[in-house]
């Protein structure tokens, strides 16, 4: 959104009691100073899979046999974090975040921590291949506690296989799946719930929540409960197969050994679905590891977006700006015909984004990205295989500042909630609404519901002073297999008399003054000829535009010194 957008925005909004506007500024496409130290190894023994964003500008990153050494000189030693790191806004280790290396892997190779999902209450679950977590025997899957340390209360059930892919659900529970692991669900302290794909004829990879509750699920497979489903299906909340979403056939890579996946799925705001993969064709029409679906499963005709096949395993990673536009982590050569090594942004009709650079990577310093992530100002985090980011030093994972602006607007009428989104920050696929007296305890209000340019709660009604909060939870990461959640604060403006008004004064023998707030708000004027007691004159409900008080027993005749206050209704 530019700066006129942004205008005519807050022109919409005149009324409105409570409007906060963030605008973070982009300084145009290039590598920033994001750059954390990562010690390599070969192409089969080290991976970064997936970088995910905090609130705070921070991020957690994690793969496989990546060591991330700092140097601690007060302690006159140097230590190394492996495979999972916390890092600073600028990609310095957080040396205060530690968790043990795992041990192996299920046969002797671990692949490491594949995807990892933040809740919340800032507690973290991992997945991947590992036996153990910080120490402690953990299969396949565990959650850490804010600072690194392990999470007893979460239950270890093991899993015999990798997990690739772990979701939160609006209720807590969890689901996870992998290539060779059914999609199960766990309840929230990490017991088994149900496994949702018993029977499968092949392996899954990646899933994708709708708002419906309803469970996109890929990979490479050909049969799901006994019913044909070629490597894509979407289940009904409890797990039966929704046969109203239309199965497909993929047409085989020869690069690939002639196996078709599907590796990435991103559901967009109008209920369309993005899959990315390894395949060249979908029901006979070519489309080259990238297609988008209607929301009931049928091929979007108007989205032409082609990969290079020769040579390429396809899409591991997808990113959706606000403003619609796409972005591909992948390991091709190029985008819709034109050289994009590795990454690249697509409008939201398929065709490329030519203000998006296409010399981030050459071929000679990148093999793949595995994972695209946008922070919540819009930056966007690369993890890979590569060496270098825009001709600077970059090993397996940099950070670009977008070109554009990620713009946020926070908006209260006194009976309803707007969050609005736009620009390069990341899309997100539900919301919630919350509000504190204190920033420290906080009520649950809503969720939000989705509305032309952002999210909306109606019929709210919260006390003036509040700390409004809306959180919005975004997919990502290696075969959408992380999740995280971006967040906006505003605090309503405080009732207040207005000392410089055309109101203040006596009017007719009679002082007055006008009040402002939020609207809806209730105050009570007390009055006081002592600073000590104070008794209540008048209960005032404020409008848009505030309200205005008159004290008809006041007078100018000499009867000393009046005080006012103002108090917010009980």
């Amino acid at each position: 959104m530019n700066n006129r957008n942004v205008v005519s925005f807050l022109r919409g909004l005149v009324g409105l009691i409570s409007v906060c506007v963030i605008i973070t500024t982009a300084l145009g496409q290039t590598v920033d100073g994001f750059t954390p130290t990562v010690t390599t190894e070969t192409w089969d023994g080290f991976i970064l899979y997936t970088a995910v964003p905090l609130v705070d500008g921070e991020v957690l990153a994690g793969g496989s046999n990546a060591t991330f050494p700092y140097g601690l000189s007060d302690f006159g030693t140097s230590l190394s974090i492996t495979n999972l790191v916390h890092l600073e806004s600028d990609g310095a280790v957080d040396a205060s975040f530690q968790t043990s290396d795992q041990e192996d892997g299920f046969n002797g190779d671990g692949d490491g921590y594949l995807c990892v999902a933040v809740t919340t209450n800032g507690q973290i679950i991992v997945g991947g291949e590992f036996t153990t977590l910080d120490g402690h025997g953990c299969y396949g899957l565990g959650r850490l506690n804010v600072d690194g340390s392990f999470d007893s209360t979460f239950s270890r059930c093991p899993f015999l296989h990798p997990i690739d892919c772990v979701q939160v659900q609006p209720d807590g529970k969890v689901l996870v799946c992998g290539w060779e692991t059914p999609l199960t669900r766990l309840k929230s302290d990490g017991s088994r719930d149900s496994s949702l794909l018993d029977s499968i004829s092949g392996n899954t990879g990646t899933m994708a929540l709708q708002p419906d509750g309803k469970i996109l699920v890929g990979g490479q497979f050909t049969e799901i409960d006994d019913q044909a489903r070629t490597n894509l299906v979407r289940l009904n909340a409890d797990g039966s197969v929704d046969s109203s979403f239309m199965g497909h056939s993929w047409g085989a890579v020869e690069w690939a050994g002639g196996l078709t996946a599907v590796q990435a799925l991103l559901v967009q705001p109008d209920g369309k679905i993005l899959v990315g993969g390894n395949f060249n064709q979908v029901d006979g029409l070519v489309h080259t590891n990238i297609v988008r679906l209607n929301a009931d499963g049928t091929v979007d005709p108007a989205f032409n977006a082609q990969l290079d096949a020769a040579g390429c395993w396809g899409v591991y990673g997808l990113a959706m700006q606000a403003d619609g536009k796409i972005i591909l982590g992948d390991d091709s050569a190029t985008l819709n015909g034109m050289p994009c090594v590795a990454v690249g942004r697509l409008n939201p009709d398929g065709s490329i984004d030519q203000g998006f650079a296409t010399n981030v990577f050459s071929r000679s310093d990148a093999e793949g990205i595995f994972s695209v992530a946008l922070q919540p100002d819009g930056a966007l985090l690369l993890t890979g295989f590569f060496s270098t980011v825009c001709g600077q030093p970059r090993s397996g994972i940099g950070r670009l500042i977008n070109t554009d602006a990620a713009i946020e607007g926070f908006a209260y009428d006194g009976t309803n909630l707007f969050w609005q989104r736009g620009g390069t920050g990341p899309e997100v696929w539900r919301t919630t609404f919350e509000n504190s007296v204190d920033g420290i305890a906080w009520t649950y209000l809503g969720d939000g519901t989705r509305v032309a340019g952002g999210w909306q709660l109606t019929n709210v009604f919260v006390a003036s002073n509040s700390i409004l909060r809306a959180r919005g939870f975004v997919t990502g990461g290696y075969r959408n297999g992380s999740s995280y959640y971006v967040e906006s604060r505003c605090r309503l403006p405080v009732p207040k008399i207005v000392c410089n008004g055309a109101g203040f004064g006596l009017t007719n023998l009679a002082f007055g003054f006008d009040i402002s707030g939020g609207a809806s708000t209730m105050v009570v004027v007390d009055r006081s000829t002592n600073l000590y007691n104070w008794t209540p004159v008048s209960t005032n409900t404020l409008d848009q535009k505030g309200s205005h008080f008159c004290d008809a027993t006041t007078t100018n005749s000499g009867s000393g010194p009046q005080f006012y206050r103002l108090r917010l209704q009980p």
